[in-house]
């Protein structure tokens, strides 16, 4: 008969055959793990924190969909967050650190800082024997390139969008020239950086100096089947009182760059042409008090809904008459993504990122940012057409379905690993 053990080593297959006398005489017997492939590479995606944001739901789809690939994925974060539990969920080990992070301001306390996250992440790379590390975000770049400079490790550096300089600085702010020498020197240290879009990349290479032959282009995508398959099945309309109502909804962060308030102040239009509107705006931020407050001085509670932090999103687009994105800047919007995915008509601001995804009015509305009566014609333009509409929905979401596919990008990012590891002969079967 066939049975099977486990020891400390893995599984391991025996072959007994029984005799006569009811004892077994073991012939053979082969470990498991010897038949399966080599060990997983490891790769640790680095990121300051674990808030949901474009970022951070890339790194948990890179380092979930990694699992089907000849890599096995951590996550290094300074700080904890929402994003921590889907990472358990998926099995995923989380090194969170529990940094409090430092300006450069407090002087001696940011050099403890500074040494300590490296001495951090140093420990973590020799101890997990990690192969390669893909920082997300500026900061976490130039960490992790010094970091990798002291290991000998490869880093790969994502940029995903174009606000790579601390918000609220004047353009003559002198750190902003050393956080531009720091953007440069670890483009330099890192092996490849990646830029979501072309806008990212124009800005990397043209404005920050790097080297265009190490910065390539690979955008972010989304996992369309969970969008393609999503149901309106009611109990979101009956959840928020939007039993027959026309829905307009927008996903993001509640802050000041999404450009909500002007997607409140198009509702006083678009519910004066189509007074079964509604709006149901998906998201949590520091603007929600200041939105509430403008949502009421404009008698317009009665038809916006607030869904805070969600975790089903794709059933929420089910439900979407129309998806709007006001924002003024992105890298790769990965709600308009998602939106598009999903089959939804979309209007969003002609700005850099948005217009990667939607290119033209063949698949979806494009609007000048902060303009609410420009994105009220555009949403009750797609209301009052349903047809125009549908068409623009079905288009949208083939365009996404060939460009911003997660399986499309991921396989993508995986090659540029491999071409990384082969560069420092350290893949197998590759060239040096």
């Amino acid at each position: 008969m066939l049975t099977l053990t486990r020891d400390g080593a893995g599984a391991q297959l025996v072959w007994r055959r029984a005799d006569s006398t009811g004892q077994c005489e073991r012939l053979a017997a082969m470990s498991a793990a010897s038949r399966h492939d080599p060990p997983k590479r490891v790769v640790c995606h680095v990121i300051e924190g674990l808030d949901y944001g474009g970022g951070e739901i890339l790194v948990h789809s890179l380092a979930a969909g990694a699992q089907n690939s000849g890599y096995r994925a951590i996550v290094c974060s300074l700080q904890p967050g929402p994003l921590a539990q889907r990472l358990d969920r998926d099995g995923i080990a989380l090194h969170c650190l529990h940094l409090r992070r430092r300006s450069v301001l407090e002087g001696p306390l940011f050099v403890v800082f500074v040494l300590k996250l490296l001495w951090h992440l140093v420990r973590l790379i020799r101890s997990e024997r990690i192969a390669i590390v893909h920082a997300h975000l500026q900061d976490s770049i130039i960490w992790s390139a010094f970091a990798g400079v002291l290991t000998g490790t490869p880093v790969v550096g994502t940029y995903h969008g174009l606000g790579v300089m601390p918000k609220g600085r004047s353009r003559w702010d002198p750190r902003n020239a050393v956080r531009r020498g720091l953007y440069r020197l670890a483009g330099r240290l890192t092996a490849r950086t990646i830029a979501v879009s072309n806008p990212v990349r124009r800005l990397l290479c043209d404005d920050l100096g790097f080297d265009d032959r190490k910065t390539v282009l690979l955008q972010n995508g989304v996992d369309t089947s969970r969008f393609e398959h999503a149901d309106d099945c009611g109990r979101a309309r009956t959840e928020f009182g939007l039993e027959s109502r026309a829905v307009v909804v927008c996903v993001g962060r509640l802050i000041a760059a999404k450009g909500q308030r002007f997607l409140v102040d198009a509702m006083v239009d678009i519910v004066r042409r189509h007074p079964a509107a509604a709006l149901l705006l998906v998201g949590d931020g520091p603007e929600r008090a200041a939105l509430e407050e403008h949502v009421g001085s404009l008698n317009l509670a009665h038809c916006v809904r607030w869904a805070a932090k969600r975790n089903d999103v794709p059933e929420l687009l089910a439900m979407a008459a129309v998806f709007v994105l006001p924002s003024f800047s992105e890298g790769i919007p990965l709600a308009l993504v998602e939106a598009m995915a999903a089959g939804r008509p979309v209007v969003a601001t002609a700005v850099p990122g948005n217009v990667d995804v939607v290119v033209d009015d063949r698949f979806g509305v494009l609007v000048p940012p902060r303009d609410a009566q420009a994105l009220a014609d555009g949403v009750c333009g797609l209301l009052d057409d349903p047809v125009r509409a549908a068409a623009i929905a079905a288009r949208g979401r083939e365009r996404v379905r060939e460009h911003f596919d997660s399986r499309r990008s991921l396989a993508a990012t995986v090659a540029l690993y491999d071409e990384v590891l082969a560069e420092r002969g350290r893949l197998p079967g590759r060239a040096r």
